[in-house]
């Protein structure tokens, strides 16, 4: 490690082996938050980059596939249809996603949230789309949508089975200076926003969904990352305070911390890697937490030793 204790050579020794944490426990807070954060936003990029050939080519089938059931996003005086036969119901499922379509407020009545397959959906009529995510078995988020400019309306939290009477109230007037906001969870994060022109192209959606889901993507492991390694941190740094083993170098309750939020740094690179392979049984959570406390583990033993050899 360098003179400077910088964050590569650090990252490198400590993946190494313990011997550096007779070093670490001089390291200021501020350093350790700083080279958590650096470790976070690699591990996020590399994460995102690698799933993000997946991920486009999912988004685009899927809106190719709308593209081929509903044809364009046409918007007219009396309200928004579906270029090819607007008035055709349509239930349609596809890769965990619902899209239903209903050429009349009063079809509304016809339709079913089926979240036991798909984890988020949108409902249509001709007088505006809702948006809903799947919470559990019974409840589900809904959102307006499609909105006019500038609207401030928000989500609510509903039985699945109100669905069509929440359609019924965010139906609109204008069709005026519209936007459409795609915010769902299929295998993968689908966020967009787009106003609305007189014809629109669902295939053309697809870019600008893929660069927001990215960065959804890339942000919510970015903060997996942190609040896991901050957690299981502070959490095993207040079990050695309160447990009144304050002899191991004399450390306080910051200077153990710090050493926990380092020795978490080979269980982040491990549970990212894993977390690519997507192993069914294991999730981020479950690899850092079990390569954490193993290291931490070995970290203590070799710091105790080291202390009886200065001893």
């Amino acid at each position: 490690m360098t003179s400077k204790n910088s964050f590569i050579s650090t990252l490198f020794a400590v993946c190494s082996g313990t011997k550096v944490f007779t070093k670490i426990i001089n390291f200021g807070l501020l350093k350790t938050f700083w080279h958590l954060i650096l470790l976070g936003i690699i591990c996020a990029f590399v994460f995102t980059a690698v799933n993000s050939p997946s991920m486009k080519r999912e988004i685009t089938e899927t809106c190719n596939y709308l593209q081929s059931q509903f044809g364009n996003i046409v918007v007219k005086k009396d309200g928004v249809y579906p270029q090819l036969n607007p008035n055709k119901s349509r239930d349609l499922n596809y890769r965990y996603l619902q899209f239903n379509y209903v050429p009349s407020v009063n079809d509304l009545k016809d339709i079913k949230i089926n979240s036991d397959m798909n984890y988020s959906g949108f409902v249509w009529t001709p007088k505006g789309i809702v948006g809903w995510m799947k919470l559990d078995s019974n409840d589900v988020i809904l959102y307006p949508a499609l909105t006019n400019l500038g609207s401030t309306k928000l989500f609510k939290f509903l039985p699945k089975d109100q669905v069509q009477n929440y359609a019924k109230e965010n139906s609109l007037t204008s069709f005026n200076n519209l936007m459409l906001k795609i915010c769902g969870q299929a295998e993968i994060p689908i966020i967009g926003f787009f106003t609305l022109n007189k014809t629109n192209s669902f295939s053309d959606f697809s870019n600008t969904i893929y660069y927001w889901s990215a960065g959804i993507m890339l942000i919510r492991f970015f903060f997996t990352i942190l609040i896991n390694a901050l957690l299981y941190s502070l959490i095993f740094a207040a079990v050695y305070k309160f447990t009144g083993r304050n002899t191991l170098y004399n450390l306080n309750f910051k200077k153990f911390f710090s050493i926990a939020v380092y020795a978490s740094f080979p269980a982040i690179i491990i549970g990212t890697l894993l977390e690519l392979a997507q192993p069914p049984w294991f999730q981020y959570q479950t690899i850092f937490i079990f390569a954490f406390v193993i290291y931490l583990i070995a970290v203590t033993n070799k710091l105790r030793k080291s202390q009886n050899i200065q001893g």
